[in-house]
């Protein structure tokens, strides 16, 4: 869809699309070992992880797990560990899949984890700041009965690189 983002200075302030989806306490077994998780659609698929210990979290292992497992086939999900850190605070760590290993940051992976968080009521703050791998993003949105408006992800940008793509007729 149509993504609107506004720049100023190096803050970016990004309008997602609605999110869809949203399934509560899904049971997965890996390797005789159960998972409950939150799924939620940003955009892209999330299976949202919660827990108490992120920084000791095989993010890879059991993220790949999850990312293939039969309840997301064919095209499988990105995994979002969250921790709480406070009431408006959150640390999350993201398997993404098409990389299939950690990233530093998910923009639609925030997302879910904060839109999650609320409406299972592990939050009850409309703005929530991350804490990634890569840096601190932020999530607001409004909260309707049935359905989230004016999500929008909020973080820092900088310049990285610069080039010039030539593009011949054919």
């Amino acid at each position: 869809g149509i993504i609107k983002a506004e720049v100023k200075e190096n803050i970016v302030n990004i309008k997602l699309t609605a999110a869809k989806n949203l399934q509560r306490n899904l049971d997965i077994i890996l390797n005789e070992k159960s998972f409950r998780v939150d799924f939620l659609n940003t955009g892209v698929p999330h299976a949202i992880v919660y827990t108490q210990d992120i920084m000791n979290e095989d993010v890879c292992g059991v993220g790949r797990g999850i990312r293939s497992h039969s309840r997301f086939s064919p095209e499988g999900t990105n995994v979002d560990f969250v921790q709480k850190q406070g009431e408006d605070e959150l640390r999350v760590r993201t398997y993404e899949r098409g990389v299939e290993d950690e990233t530093l940051a998910c923009g639609t992976g925030v997302t879910a984890v904060a839109l999650a968080m609320f409406k299972t009521g592990k939050t009850s703050n409309q703005e929530i700041n991350l804490n990634v791998e890569g840096g601190k993003l932020k999530v607001k949105f409004d909260a309707e009965s049935d359905r989230f408006t004016n999500v929008f992800l909020i973080g820092p940008a900088s310049f990285v690189f610069e080039g010039i793509f030539n593009v011949e007729k054919l």
